[in-house]
């Protein structure tokens, strides 16, 4: 299964994402109650949804075309392509 994470998508994904993790970067503090939303460069639409238990979740609505991953996911993405 590790092995089917290794997509070309992902290999484009990964690419950019290096370059974005090696440069500082700016970040936005924001304060968001249940239902309450923020938008990313237009086409993005980021809400939360019942925070409880010491979890958020998020629901995020994107054009098709954006590659939205977690943060561990790619992890193992990375691993599996220094395995390659």
């Amino acid at each position: 299964m590790e092995k089917e994470l290794v997509t070309e998508v992902n290999k484009e994904f990964i690419a950019k994402y290096k370059k974005t993790i090696s440069k500082p970067l700016s970040y936005l503090m924001i304060t968001r109650h249940e239902h309450q939303s923020f938008i990313i460069d237009g086409d993005i639409i980021i809400t939360l949804f019942q925070p409880r238990y010491g979890q958020t979740r998020l629901g995020i609505s994107a054009p098709a075309d954006k590659t939205i991953l977690r943060t561990e996911v790619i992890n193992r993405i990375m691993k599996c392509m220094e395995q390659e």
